[in-house]
């Protein structure tokens, strides 16, 4: 039952708190800086948009790009195009974009955890277990888990600013809390779609719980949030509409046909496996994770302010089962009755598995504190000595092998979590309820062992059974030392001495986005990530700095991935960004439908020809046949195509030959011009 705390009580509880956020904070800011320093700046989506909204990069009016990056209501887009009429770079807007990513990855994770265990020390430890990258095993269907920047950024954004509102929230952090859900449709107006029917019960609900200075604070919050979107949204209207020029005025296909048959091949709408990691496991994970802590909370009657952490973590756990409800019901009406509407192909309900995956880390470390808690001093102290071990093996393991050690860290952490607690076992009765509140060994086990996931089980055995050993044992190793070598304090600290290893060791090492978003030669050799800048992609840049007008439009291909707007301020006339704006704003559908049948040969509009492209469910952007369309492609044709277009230049990827002019050539990408244009 969700219990209502005296405002003197939760004041002292948030008073204790802001020290240690602001000193988190600036922490976090310092790592995302050196992850800038040291890595250097990975582009990001933000600066596209800020490039048109400004009119660095100009479109003939009409075109997909000109029409959906003015108008997509989105305050990131528009605040990036304030910095742009400052500093009109894409790189500078990429790198305070890129610091912004980090702080969110590590500052939500240790909030979770500090309001859950009321200490700031297991805060820091979830939050260098963070940069691990262990909990991108569990983001959702077609949309990645991150911990460290990629191009697509707005809904790794939008996904920690909705946790932290409703963590706030939970907490009675009511101005905070309340400010960045009022804030959140302008943020992800999708996302705030989703949680909308959640925030108004939640508001509603605890209304009457509130004493009227935290009503008031509370509305005024939301409010203010609320405020920012509508300035927003006046902005963006503020922008007023052009008369589309041709091409774009003159539609031939179907729309409706291109939309519907878009929406239902692109990864983002398929049906999901429910049995994998991203769902049944970390479904599984969640909530057996929240159910053991609020069984903690139940016996920890001396803890003050009890019954705020009583009251936020049943908030929490509401939570978890709205998105979990949200998910599952999804998925219920497209397994069983087919199609979802289109206002749910664009919040896109399975990415919702990426806001729990962000409670995975957090809640794992609060289970394993409250275990600690709980234990004699000696168990305490053995205990942690175990988490310190685990936390320089994970150092060593991302440094040696970083896509590996993602799929078993998690399942270790588990396995010392489940040690702590049935090390505690005594009787008959405890061992009932460790099996009743540890209903986490269950579902991850035969999920795991379904998927064939030896390895990740095999950590979790191992790290259980050594576990247990230890913390029997060790004893017999304290006794034959000096009790001051093996105080509480002294491996606290060293615990945080090693948490700060493991995130120097994954700030230095090479991240798991940079072996999957790179670009990789005929030969196999990774010629770097296609969000950031290659040589060959300085060889091209140079090459149109010298010859094309800053003007002149680029026409790319579909995939590999390219991003040249962004990299050379120049507009593109079609890339693979281009196709979700279908499912955003369906009126430009026909537009993109005629372009892609045009220029690529993908027709949308047919689909019969839509399913000879079906590989794995979904379009498959780069089959062979999309490819040969570019290689037959004879000079009067593109010519043809350039004229209707307005384009010149064609980038194509090396090992895909055009009958076409070269200009310039690199181990990745192909320039080509089309003559007598």
């Amino acid at each position: 039952m969700i219990v209502e705390e005296s405002a003197s009580s939760v004041g002292v509880l948030q008073t204790g708190y802001r020290k240690q956020l602001l000193i988190a904070a600036f922490l976090f800011c310092a790592y995302g800086c050196l992850n800038l320093a040291v890595n250097g700046v990975i582009l990001d989506e933000a600066a596209v948009h800020a490039q048109i909204i400004t009119g660095a990069v100009r479109y003939d009016a009409g075109h997909p790009h000109d029409v959906f990056y003015k108008k997509a209501y989105s305050l990131p887009a528009y605040l990036s195009a304030a910095i742009a009429e400052v500093a009109p770079s894409a790189s500078v807007i990429s790198g305070l974009r890129n610091i912004l990513f980090v702080f969110l990855s590590l500052f939500t994770p240790f909030i979770l955890t500090m309001l859950i265990t009321g200490e700031a020390f297991w805060g820091y430890v979830a939050a260098a277990f963070t940069v691990t990258e262990a909990v991108i095993l569990f983001g959702g269907a077609g949309y990645p888990m991150l911990v460290f920047p990629l191009f697509y950024s707005h809904g790794h954004f939008a996904s920690h600013v909705t946790v932290l509102a409703f963590t706030l929230l939970s907490w009675r952090f009511w101005k905070s809390g309340g400010f960045l859900l009022g804030a959140l449709p302008a943020v992800h107006p999708a996302i705030a779609l989703a949680f909308g029917p959640f925030a108004a019960y939640f508001l509603v609900r605890n209304y009457f719980t509130q004493t009227s200075k935290e009503r008031r604070n509370c509305i005024a919050a939301v409010c203010s949030g609320l405020i920012i979107c509508v300035v927003l949204g006046l902005i963006i209207l503020s922008q007023g509409a052009t008369q589309p020029i041709a091409p774009y005025d003159s539609i031939q296909p179907d729309g409706a046909a291109i939309a519907k048959n878009y929406d239902g091949t692109m990864i983002h709408g398929l049906l999901v496996q429910l049995i994998s990691f991203p769902y049944l496991v970390n479904f599984g994970a969640v909530v057996a994770l929240s159910l053991m802590l609020i069984a903690d909370l139940r016996r920890s009657e001396g803890i003050s302010s009890i019954s705020v952490l009583r009251t936020a973590f049943q908030w929490l756990f509401m939570f978890f089962l709205y998105l979990w409800g949200f998910v599952f019901l999804n998925w219920l009406y497209q397994r069983f009755i087919g199609e979802l509407p289109h206002v749910l192909y664009v919040v896109r309900p399975y990415r919702l598995a990426n806001f729990s995956a962000i409670f995975l880390g957090p809640l794992s470390i609060a289970t394993l504190a409250a275990g600690i808690r709980r234990l004699p001093e000696q168990g305490r102290k053995a205990a942690v000595a175990l988490v310190l071990c685990f936390m320089l093996f994970s150092s060593v393991a991302i440094s040696t092998h970083r896509v590996g050690s993602t799929r078993v860290l998690m399942a270790g952490l588990w396995g010392l979590l489940f040690a702590i607690q049935f090390i505690q076992v005594r009787s008959a009765r405890e061992f009932r309820n460790a099996m009743v509140y540890l209903a986490l060994p269950g579902l991850p086990i035969i999920a795991i062992s379904l998927m064939e996931q030896q390895e990740a089980l095999f950590a979790m055995l191992m790290a259980l059974a050594g576990g247990m050993i230890w913390l029997k044992y060790s004893s017999y190793v304290f006794e034959r030392f000096r009790e001051n070598y093996f105080r509480e304090n002294w491996m606290r600290n060293s615990l945080l001495a090693a948490s700060l290893i493991l995130a120097v060791c994954s700030l230095l090492s090479e991240k798991v986005w940079d072996i999957r978003a790179g670009v990789y030669d005929p030969a196999g050799i990774n010629r770097g990530r296609w969000d950031t800048l290659s040589e060959g992609d300085r060889t091209i840049i140079a090459w149109l700095r010298e010859h094309a007008r800053p003007t002149e439009s680029i026409l790319a291909a579909l995939l590999p991935r390219s991003e040249w707007q962004s990299k050379t301020g120049h507009p593109v006339v079609f890339e693979v960004e281009t196709l979700p704006i279908i499912t955003y704003m369906p009126g430009n559908a026909a537009i993109i439908g005629m372009m892609a049948r045009d220029l690529y040969g993908v027709d949308y509009s047919n689909a019969s020809a839509i399913a000879g492209l079906i590989r794995r469910r979904t379009v498959s952007l780069n089959a062979p046949s999309v490819y040969e369309v570019w290689e037959k492609r004879t000079k009067d044709e593109w010519r043809q195509l350039g004229k209707k277009y307005r384009f010149r230049l064609i980038c194509s990827p090396t090992r895909v030959p055009l009958r076409l002019p070269v200009m310039v050539r690199s181990a990745i990408w192909t320039l080509y011009a089309i003559e007598d244009f």
